[in-house]
């Protein structure tokens, strides 16, 4: 029920900003019934669900080709002689938000304790019963803040990097006024190449280029535009791992994959547990505490003779500010959403998903002391292709949906997963069908 309504939500949005091809950017003006129909892009030719096209043009995140760079990028990309490639990125040059949030955080900061150095010097004393020395540690916690913000303000503005991929790995090389320094992954321990969130503006999710391997990770380029972020991912996807077969229109045919196989679909961890009861709990206490700030307003007391027709419209005027009527919403919206949470919870409690295949067939199941509570079956020859994109965010870490794609409709394994598990998921099942 609430995917249907998210669906609805989400094309009713999507009919007034039009969608975006996932793969290479290109809009089309064709409106689907549901998130689960399949579209074709028009000008790379690639499938994918529609809720990949509604999501890409709001996560301000999309896949790019690898020999499409954006004609406006200064990133310079050449051979180092021996056999690699060198990605060189410039620094952005950008005043961004980092550096806009230092400088007001600071000055604010700088303005109060200026107030209070010169009220110390001039023999005030402060109201209360606060010792004065607690005032250090108080403004200290605020100037470490605007200055970490202003460093990495800095690092956004002035940083330059330089990847450089060769038979040994993968080194990226960072420079910043003058100071370097160089990570490196072993080539045989490279797992993927991706976008990942780095960190939230405005609400709204940053992205950069993630290389994860065994051993660690290497992050950059979250100042880089969109388009350069697709690009880039891409190209350094293809020198790494080599080119792909994604489709078939594009030539491409199915390799042998496995004759039979049973893959878990990854479900809801402990902290999908721990998430909802906090919520349900937060809620509760907001609630409790809107109550009782409400109940200690003094109001006109009522008599017991009034009726209850009387009496209710007047309960309203104890919320005497909107900002109470507010958070008694919020507080609400908390609950219900923690209880329907844990009530989902609940009912997955016990059971496993697993996607299993023959020659013939691909079946999701879904079992509970082994004996199987769901089943949907679709023809294997008819499975297109596995794919996995950004549904959200949740502690700044992408969180991802995996659909598998038919002719005519997406499939939908998961809707909120790790962002690592799923890539690990699309790459098992990729290989277990032979995509």
């Amino acid at each position: 029920m609430f995917r249907k309504v998210g669906d609805k939500l989400m094309m009713a949005a999507a009919a007034k900003s039009g969608l975006v091809c996932p793969d290479c950017g290109a809009k089309t003006e064709v409106l689907p019934q549901s998130g689960s129909d399949v579209l074709t892009c028009p000008s790379c030719g690639s499938k994918a669900s529609a809720s990949e096209w509604s999501a890409r043009e709001v996560e301000g995140m999309r896949a790019g080709r690898a020999d499409s760079p954006p004609a406006s990028t200064k990133i310079r990309k050449e051979g180092d002689g021996l056999g690699g490639v060198v990605w060189h990125i410039p620094a952005s040059g950008k005043f961004g938000f980092f550096l806009l949030f230092a400088v007001f955080w600071l000055g604010i900061t700088i303005m109060v304790s200026s107030g209070f150095l010169f009220a110390f010097l001039g023999g005030e004393k402060i109201k209360g019963d606060m010792p004065e020395w607690v005032l250090i540690p108080f403004f200290s916690i605020f100037y470490l803040v605007g200055f970490g913000m202003l460093y990495a303000g800095i690092r956004q503005k002035y940083m330059k990097h330089r990847l450089t991929v060769s038979g040994a790995g993968v080194t990226l090389r960072k420079e910043l006024l003058g100071r370097t320094r160089e990570k490196m992954l072993a080539a045989d321990t490279l797992k993927s190449v991706t976008q990942a969130v780095f960190y939230s503006e405005n609400y709204t999710p940053v992205y950069g280029i993630q290389i994860k391997g065994e051993t660690g990770k290497i992050r950059f380029g979250s100042s880089l535009t969109i388009d350069e972020k697709a690009w880039l991912v891409a190209d350094i996807h293809e020198v790494l791992f080599g080119a792909k077969v994604q489709a078939f229109h594009e030539g491409g045919e199915r390799g042998n994959g496995k004759g039979v196989f049973s893959i878990l679909i990854p479900g809801y961890g402990k902290h999908s547990w721990v998430g909802a009861s906090l919520l349900s709990i937060m809620g509760i206490g907001f609630f409790i505490f809107g109550i009782i700030v409400i109940a200690d307003d003094p109001s006109p007391q009522h008599s017991e003779s009034d009726s209850v027709f009387a009496v209710l419209p007047r309960l309203f005027d104890r919320l005497d500010s909107v900002f109470l009527a507010f958070w008694s919403f919020i507080s609400a919206c908390f609950v219900i959403g923690g209880l329907v949470w844990l009530f989902i919870l609940f009912r997955s409690h016990g059971s496993e998903r697993r996607i299993e295949g023959n020659t013939a067939l691909v079946s999701i199941s879904t079992y509970r002391r082994g004996l199987v509570l769901k089943d949907e079956s679709y023809p294997r020859n008819s499975i297109y292709a596995v794919r996995s994109s950004v549904s959200g965010s949740s502690n700044d870490k992408s969180m991802k949906r995996v659909e598998l794609i038919s002719e005519e409709k997406a499939i939908r394994l998961v809707s909120w997963l790790d962002g690592d598990q799923a890539d690990d998921l699309v790459t098992e099942l990729r290989a277990a069908l032979g995509l």
